[in-house]
């Protein structure tokens, strides 16, 4: 068990990871507008495309923008599991019935600790997996930019 002189600082990392785990969730949420938008942008220009002449758009270009609407859903689920609420530690009752006040601060300190390695935990898997939200969805505006070249130079 730490010494009771580490209290401020646990506290103060507790505070971090707090503000960490909002900015996350924030993130999170912008994930899935920025995925909402592109989708809209890819429907949107797939039905412009249907409109004409329905043997206009190559084959590559179809399964490209089909495939990028499949990478903009994955990247939209992994920032919902952002946003997953977690459960984290609560100060129970029957945890503070029966202290004494000179054990008050340990038990305190004890609670701090697990809160700040849970919040920890619950932050590198939200950090993980924006991550891997971000670079799908860099994924699908390179597979939108491919396909929309295939439509303008058919010769590609």
């Amino acid at each position: 068990m730490p010494a009771a002189g580490f209290a401020p600082l646990i506290g103060a990392q507790v505070a971090d990871e707090r503000v960490r785990k909002d900015s996350l969730e924030q993130r999170g949420i912008a994930v899935i507008s920025s995925a909402g938008t592109l989708v809209a942008i890819v429907l949107g220009f797939l039905s412009l495309t249907r409109l004409g002449d329905a043997e206009r758009m190559p084959s590559v270009a179809l399964g490209l923008l089909i495939g990028t609407l499949v990478v903009l859903t994955a990247a939209s689920a992994l920032g919902l599991l952002i946003n997953l609420p977690r459960p984290l530690p609560v100060v129970e009752l029957h945890d503070l019935i029966g202290q004494r006040d000179a054990a008050a601060p340990q038990t305190e300190l004890a609670f701090q600790c697990t809160l700040l390695v849970t919040l920890r935990q619950h932050n590198r898997g939200c950090a993980r997996r924006l991550f891997g939200a971000l670079l799908l969805e860099v994924l699908a505006l390179a597979m939108m930019a491919g396909s929309a070249l295939r439509i303008l130079w058919p010769a590609l």
